[in-house]
């Protein structure tokens, strides 16, 4: 029956050396309709013959596969998967097998399965229980439960492993060893069918024993064991009858149907207590200015965003990890397996581009933005405390930075985080992190330096400004002609002045403060098309730019833009930065003055 099923949708023939037909199934048949003498390369549109007798040419003899465009019965071109391979039959005679497939027929049926599925786990969902699935290729076992159409895995490892962690952990008592390793055997060795009611804290969080009936059948593929299939079940301990387990939806958040802050640390813990084989990320997550989104659309689309940011973070991940959300705007992510850096960039990169995505298209229009700061195990800490302690200083650190961004900890480039075990506090950052965390150090060694120096500092200052506040390049423009006077930073000699902002009205940016803080220079491309089509040249995506010089007296321009990605300038950027400018502004005017007097 399986193979009839399987024939059911492909055709099946074999061919002559000349390649028409030799025999076939029924769908061959009805795909000839009257061409049995039609080779099968003239059925095929022209630019794909090529690429066919190319293929037949280097892999007849192993087999190969492609896609053609042929005439259907109806002698319209429809796409095939083709499959052929050459063999030699008992008359000695070589000949081709051959299999097609409609490939839309394939997408269509692919769809049907997928709704099926779909329906399947809303089913399951519905039942309040766990499942498990044992690969007898793979020997893995896993327990998993399903709710409002997420699923939730509750252990994933070889059964072999999952059997001895469960007793040396005391999840089993020694009364029910017996019973819990003779489940295991049932499992391993394919029994039929089998039900054992264990009494046992394996699902317990509390320490308390509870009795669960674990209800199995194997399932054979071709005669050989594929996998076993179950379900787990709470009973009462008195009548053994199936009761409601809470303990399951005490897990999630009620809104999101994410983990509970609670349920993510407990599995973080266990994750951690495997020692040096325990290598994750954790991503601490928080929605930019959720408390402004809330207040002015209300909490029905204050809910709608935290939903959407849930359901994008769980689809993003897939099986690589958790999604939790710890309350309010905050959630938490924990990837439980070794990947690469550029991987979790990926990764976050994705999540931050799909929800930008959701809401720019959507109705509202809005951007919603997330803050990220993540930390490793073991590269980072191998405890938890001081794991949370640096994605935290991560999360600060993003921002700090403007929002909108991922940092993932780096103590080369975010200095030292020493952590108490003890008293569970950090009792130590490095000078690096205190001064990028204390922007107005920063600030007060701008003026120090600027008036031991002068002139002569502005150098070193745009050095210094430029990577604390972790800015691409920085332009200073004097007049006349605004022409480029000094550069600090990426590719800034591509640009040779700043005439863009005598144009077109482009100084109505400035405000009382001579300051234009521009996040995306996209804005200014329908008002402003000329300076517009400037910037985009140089590789500007948002820029903060001070006017030195007061009314018309315009004596220059500077200029801290952004090249990499775009920034949302945060109100201390902005007081800072107009602060270091109106110093380095200062100076330049102070030496200006002098050399008129001296003259």
């Amino acid at each position: 029956m399986e193979r009839m099923a399987r024939e059911q949708n492909r055709i099946i023939g074999v061919l002559s050396m000349e390649y028409t037909v030799s025999d076939g199934n029924e769908l061959f048949q009805n795909f000839l309709k009257g061409r049995r003498s039609c080779p099968l390369p003239e059925m095929m549109k022209e630019e794909d013959r090529a690429r066919f007798f190319s293929c037949v040419e280097m892999s007849a003899e192993e087999g190969f596969e492609t896609i053609v465009r042929a005439l259907d019965q109806d002698n319209i071109y429809r796409w095939y998967y083709l499959y052929m391979k050459k063999f030699q039959a008992e008359n000695g005679e070589f000949l081709y097998h051959m299999e097609m497939r409609d490939i839309c027929g394939m997408e269509e049926r692919l769809n049907r399965l997928e709704t099926l599925n779909g329906q399947y786990e809303r089913l399951m969902g519905l039942q309040n229980s766990m499942y498990f699935v044992y690969s007898y290729e793979t020997e893995i076992f896993r327990i998993f439960w399903i709710s409002e159409n997420q699923l939730h895995v509750m252990a994933e490892k070889k059964l072999d492993e999952w059997e001895e962690e469960q007793c040396r952990l005391g999840k089993v008592t020694e009364e029910e060893e017996a019973v819990f390793h003779m489940l295991c055997k049932d499992i391993k060795s394919g029994t039929d069918r089998f039900v054992h009611d264990i009494l046992s804290k394996i699902f317990s969080e509390n320490g308390e024993e509870k009795l669960y009936r674990f209800r199995g059948i194997s399932w054979k593929k071709k005669a050989k064991l594929s996998e076993c299939y179950g379900t787990v079940q709470l009973l009462d301990r008195r009548t053994k009858r199936i009761k409601q387990d809470s303990a399951l939806e005490e897990q999630l958040d009620p809104l999101t149907g994410l983990y509970n802050k609670r349920t993510c640390m407990q599995k973080l813990r266990s994750l951690l207590e495997e020692g040096a084989e325990a290598a994750l990320t954790i991503c601490m997550i928080d929605i930019d200015n959720f408390k402004t989104l809330n207040d002015t659309y209300g909490h029905l689309f204050g809910d709608r965003v935290l939903t959407v940011v849930a359901d994008t973070m769980r689809d993003v991940l897939g099986n690589r990890g958790i999604v939790g959300r710890f309350g309010g705007d905050e959630f938490f992510i924990i990837i439980d397996c070794a990947l690469e850096e550029q991987e979790v960039r990926q990764i976050l990169f994705t999540i931050r581009k799909n929800i930008r995505w959701y809401f720019e298209k959507s109705e509202d229009q809005l951007v919603v933005t997330l803050s990220v700061g993540t930390a490793s195990c073991p590269k980072d800490a191998t405890s938890l405390d001081e794991l949370f302690a640096k994605a935290d200083r991560a999360l600060y650190i993003a921002k700090e930075k403007g929002k909108d961004r991922f940092i993932i900890y780096d103590e080369e480039k975010h200095g030292r985080v020493t952590f108490d075990a003890e008293h569970r506090k950090i009792v130590e950052l490095s000078i690096q992190k205190r001064e990028e965390a204390d922007m107005t150090s920063v600030v007060m060694h701008t003026y120090d330096l600027l008036q031991e120096k002068g002139m002569d500092g502005i150098d070193e200052v745009m050095g210094f400004v430029g990577k604390a506040f972790m800015i691409d390049r920085i332009a200073i423009f004097r007049n006349p002609d605004l022409l480029l006077w000094k550069g600090w930073g990426y590719e800034v000699w591509h640009q040779d002045n700043a005439g863009y902002i005598l144009q077109e009205g482009y100084l109505n940016n400035f405000n009382a403060n001579k300051v234009d803080a521009c996040c995306g220079i996209e804005a200014r491309a329908w008002k402003y098309p000329k300076a517009y089509e400037y910037l985009n040249k140089l590789g500007i995506k948002s820029s903060l730019q001070y006017i030195i010089g007061e009314g018309s007296d315009m004596a220059g321009l500077i200029s801290y833009e952004m090249c990499k990605i775009r920034r949302k300038w945060s109100d201390e950027d902005i007081h800072n930065l107009t602060l270091i400018s109106h110093f380095i502004g200062s100076s330049i005017l102070r030496a200006e003055g002098e050399n008129k007097a001296d003259r």
